[in-house]
């Protein structure tokens, strides 16, 4: 991926702030429960994003925003940077496969296949600013709403860390939109790689 999409930066207005993990009731259905965690800086939405989908994978709320942050510093490395965060959290048994994505179920670029066949949620960069990328962003897709008459998915179930929602509800429109402005970049975590989800040349550079 380009370096200026690495970096991914929140717009400066938002609408939430907390140190906390914040519990979500009510779950719409075809989702993962996965414990919502709010962005507590405006450069934190990737390690927000990572904290939910890794938590949830390992099923241990093992990281924390906070702690991730600053051991990250410590290191010298940049919690905005997809490359940076990939090899923090490599170094903690976590693999991160940078991919560019599709919205099929196909192996392993498809964000169907990881979320209804892995089940496994994803982090996606996404840009509501016409893809300047200064304004790249992460979120975490947790579900999908597949359309009965077509088998297509239809919308789309978010955990924004910037946002005061928690839960985000995109319709397939505007998915596409903000993820193709993204560049189509999504982040798989997965504590074993399992060769079939590892590729060597459909990865995004960093």
């Amino acid at each position: 991926m380009a370096a200026a999409a690495t970096a991914l930066l929140l717009p400066a207005l938002m609408g939430t702030s907390c140190e906390q993990r914040v519990a979500i009731d009510d779950y719409p259905p075809n989702s993962l429960r996965v414990r919502f965690v709010a962005a507590d800086r405006y450069t934190d939405c990737l390690i927000a994003s990572a904290v939910m989908c890794a938590n949830y994978v390992l099923d241990s709320p093992r990281f924390s925003q906070a702690e991730v942050r600053d051991e990250m510093a410590s290191a010298g490395l940049d919690g905005a940077r997809i490359g940076d965060l990939k090899a923090w959290l490599e170094s903690q048994g976590v693999s991160v496969v940078p991919l560019k994505g599709n919205l099929s179920g196909d192996q392993p670029t498809g964000l169907g296949w990881w979320l209804l066949v892995r089940g496994y949620p994803v982090i996606c960069v996404v840009n509501k600013f016409a893809g300047n990328a200064e304004y790249n962003h992460a979120v975490l897709v947790i579900g999908i709403e597949m359309d009965d008459a077509t088998g297509e998915p239809r919308s789309w179930y978010i955990l924004d860390p910037a946002s005061p929602r928690r839960i985000e509800h995109w319709d397939r429109l505007m998915f596409e939109h903000y993820w193709g402005s993204g560049m189509n970049v999504m982040l798989p975590l997965f504590e074993a790689p399992p060769e079939a989800a590892a590729p060597t040349t459909a990865g995004v550079s960093l």
